[in-house]
């Protein structure tokens, strides 16, 4: 943030310890001695990158803009199997694929507000979009950096401007 205000990113947890999902908190720490939480953005059962290592995250200190990777669980699927009955179900049950995508918030004084969701294309081995890892801002781009390639979106609109596959 600036001077007075700090972001942290985390899991959240209910009283008895129990991991919710990603947690973005915004903090006045204008009196070091009694830092005074502002406010809290969550996304239930979601994971990131950026909880553990500050690199995943972006900061836009002109636009106010956090930029985190998440994993937030995605839709149940059956998988394939062989056999003359391809809508049977696995043995092991179905399985959810978690969606991976980029989440943009703004940072104001006193609020923290999700602007939108980027996500990557399925792809080859990737049904739910390639995992997206890093973003960064060149000129009026917001590139975001997956797996499989990158994705540059339009950093005021968050607008899809174009997929660049690796390989």
């Amino acid at each position: 943030g600036d001077a007075t205000h700090l972001s942290g990113i985390g899991q959240a947890t209910d009283a008895h310890g129990h991991i919710q999902g990603t947690q973005i908190s915004l903090f006045d720490v204008s009196d070091m001695a009694a830092p005074a939480r502002l406010a809290v953005y969550r996304l239930p059962f979601g994971r990131s990158e950026a909880e553990v290592d500050p690199h995943a995250l972006l900061y836009c200190p002109a636009a106010r803009l956090l930029v985190i990777p998440v994993r937030l669980p995605g839709a149940a699927w059956t998988r394939p199997v062989a056999g003359p009955a391809p809508s049977a179900m696995p043995k092991d049950g179905p399985h959810v694929l978690p969606v991976s995508a980029a989440i943009v918030l703004r940072v104001g004084d006193h609020s923290i507000t999700r602007l939108g969701t980027i996500t990557s294309p399925a792809v080859p081995g990737y049904p739910q979009g390639s995992p997206i890892r890093r973003s960064l801002v060149v000129g009026g781009t917001l590139w975001t950096l997956a797996e499989a390639g990158l994705k540059a979106s339009d950093l005021a609109t968050l607008t899809s401007l174009a997929w660049v596959p690796f390989g």
